[in-house]
């Protein structure tokens, strides 16, 4: 045994009260994902023979070297633990001194991402469709319920509002306005009150307000042929359910290994999203407010992604493939937050100016013209 795999035995029987023995430490993740899968020599009551552990990321500043980030997401699996609904890891034990998040093990399933990357177009489809059924259940699980998330909050310090893991449209849209009239971009003035509009929105939920991941990406969901698992829930808190379930209408606007899913399967797993949030619990039941529910969702992350990267993509980075890849997505995402608005009657001065951005960038780069690339598995 190496003196790491002493350590996180040691470790483990203090959090977890059991005489174990670690057998293997295997990491799950990189520098930024600090995760590893723990094997013992016997089978453990009530968690099995593995576990995982997360630990805080350490030696950097900023959003996810908080100490927040691991309390929040101890929070979220304990909370969707006294909701019995079975679409992510169990909270086992956390240690926040030692910032350390021990959690049921999901076995070896594939991911998303992994099957996204295959050659399997079906296995693909189905990924996404279960995907979608693991975040209506998650929303339909604690639509109501803000009140017992913040109680399992308040131990650590913590309160329920929107905490900060992504900036508010205003703030934001006073930023993007002066970094186009900086690079000489249609101006974003005239869209203001929209922008306001999408705040006030989103500040106010109402019967909206569900506990939100912010992250699904295909990372960080597993499938195991009939559901979907939910992992790395740092960013958790209850926020209008729009803001997760737009992410199924670009998707995936937070992925590092970008590319487009076709209209077909991505409907797919939005129309499942929408079927089981619709069925359990009377939410999203007409298209009107569905339509709008994703114009909303769409617009915050348009706001969100299109303001901060107009200085990068307008700048030549010595990649010429990360520049097609930049500016592709930049009107690609544009794209979706137009059809999405404009079908749901939202927001006309945001819609007007995001179509003279689009055009403005089309005559600009040749390569913002070109479609986006497919994930392999449909390619």
């Amino acid at each position: 045994m190496t003196a790491d795999h002493a350590a996180v035995e040691q470790l483990l029987r203090r959090l977890l009260a059991k005489d174990l023995v670690v057998r293997k430490v295997e990491a799950l993740g990189g520098d930024w994902a600090q995760v590893s899968r723990v094997t013992f020599t016997e089978d453990q009551p009530g968690f099995g023979g593995s576990v995982v552990v997360k630990r805080r990321r350490t030696g950097g500043e900023g959003w996810g070297y908080e100490p927040e980030n691991l309390r929040r997401e101890w929070a979220a699996l304990q909370f969707l633990d006294s909701r019995v609904v079975h679409i992510a890891p169990h909270a086992l034990c956390f240690d926040d001194a030692a910032g350390v998040l021990v959690m049921s093990d999901l076995g070896l399933l594939p991911t998303v991402e992994q099957l996204l990357h295959g050659s399997d177009a079906s296995a693909a489809v189905e990924g996404l469709r279960l995907l979608g059924g693991a975040m209506g259940r998650m929303h339909v699980a604690s639509l109501g319920r803000a009140q017992e998330f913040a109680d399992f909050l308040a131990p650590l310090g913590l309160s329920n509002p929107d905490d900060g893991a992504t900036p508010w449209p205003v703030p934001l849209w006073e930023e993007t306005c002066a970094a186009l009239d900086r690079l000489g971009l249609p101006s974003g003035d005239r869209a203001a009150g929209d922008v306001s509009a999408v705040e006030r929105e989103l500040a106010e939920p109402g019967g909206f307000a569900v506990l939100t991941h912010l992250d699904v990406q295909p990372q960080n969901v597993l499938v195991d042929g009939r559901t979907a698992w939910i992992v790395d829930f740092e960013g958790a808190a209850f926020r209008h359910l729009a803001r997760d379930a737009a992410g199924l209408r670009f998707p995936f606007v937070n992925y590092g290994r970008w590319a487009a899913v076709p209209d077909e399967p991505r409907q797919q797993m939005e129309l499942t999203y929408r079927g089981v949030i619709r069925d359990a619990s009377g939410v999203l039941t007409d298209d009107a407010t569905f339509d709008a529910v994703m114009a909303l969702g769409c617009a915050s992350w348009a706001i969100l992604r299109i303001g901060p990267r107009l200085e990068r993509i307008s700048a030549n980075s010595g990649d010429p493939r990360t520049d097609w890849r930049r500016r592709v997505q930049v009107v690609h995402t544009t794209e979706v937050f137009i059809r999405a608005a404009s079908q749901a009657g939202r927001y006309p001065e945001l819609v007007s100016w995001a179509n003279d951005l689009v055009n403005a960038m089309r005559a600009r780069w040749t390569e913002a013209n070109d479609p986006p690339p497919v994930f392999p598995a449909f390619a």
